[in-house]
């Protein structure tokens, strides 16, 4: 049978071993989205971020951090249009760090929290 102090040891590094990829990739714990304001020079020029309606002169949208957006201002025939492009955040070059030295870290890179955004207020001028 084991022993106290034997089976306290298992227990502790099947915690471990649960626990450190979570806790270590820092990446995972961030929020995936980042809020963008995107202001139309026409007041009533229809916003819309990768196809979806914002609403109309300005709005803020709440993007994915890990891929690229494409911005639109619509007024009849007039489209002014911008592209939001992403790269690795502190938070990801920290798990890049750590997982040349534990491994673990690197799972971060995988989610939204490790990438930002490159611009978080669009300015669209209508033609």
């Amino acid at each position: 049978m084991f022993s106290q102090q034997r089976l306290l040891s298992w227990v502790t590094v099947a915690l471990l071993a649960v626990t450190l990829p979570l806790l270590s990739s820092c990446s995972l714990l961030v929020q995936g989205k980042q809020p963008v304001t995107i202001t139309a020079s026409e007041k009533d020029a229809e916003i819309r971020a990768d196809g979806v309606y914002l609403g109309q002169g300005q709005a803020t949208a709440h993007l994915s951090k890990g891929e690229s957006h494409t911005i639109t201002a619509t007024k009849g025939n007039r489209t002014a249009c911008a592209a939001i492009n992403y790269s690795i955040s502190t938070t990801g070059i920290l798990d890049v760090v750590g997982g040349c030295l534990l491994l673990l870290p690197a799972v971060g890179l995988a989610s939204d929290g490790a990438w930002k955004l490159d611009a978080t207020h669009i300015y669209l001028k209508m033609p």
